[in-house]
């Protein structure tokens, strides 16, 4: 008799130790949500194609040559929005049939003010694409 009620009393003491009591779950905070994508304003300009035939732009972010925008546009002044986080991209245009000149241009955003390079590593204000008929 004294063995069982040892027995039960060990068996007790098992099965109320190895129960855990709750413990509350931390607070979740509600996550904010994504900030909008902070963009400056670039103008590009494309010269030389009829008025049916667009250039495809692409801006691109080195060492990727992926675009992270592309943009279909004719003869004319546009403006293209780079995000901010891009502080070096490059901005080419195409068109199938046609020549450019010249390629691409290098974009920096430097404290926020942006900078246009030609192939040349010169400054100017946009990039200008000018467009010839491909012999």
């Amino acid at each position: 008799m004294r063995k069982t009620n040892v027995l039960l009393t060990v068996v007790f003491c098992v099965l109320v130790g190895c129960q855990s009591t709750p413990t509350p779950s931390p607070l979740v905070t509600p996550t904010s949500p994504k900030q909008p994508i902070e963009l400056k304003p670039m103008e590009v300009e494309i010269s030389g194609l009829p008025e049916n035939v667009f250039a495809s732009l692409s801006v691109s972010k080195p060492p990727s040559s992926q675009p992270i925008i592309q943009a279909e546009r004719g003869t004319g002044v546009w403006k293209l929005d780079l995000p901010l986080y891009c502080d070096i991209c490059v901005v080419t245009a195409n068109v199938s049939g046609y020549t450019n000149t010249p390629i691409s241009y290098t974009i920096k955003i430097i404290d926020g003010k942006l900078q246009v390079y030609d192939a040349d590593n010169k400054a100017t204000n946009r990039a200008v694409f000018a467009f010839t008929a491909a012999p």
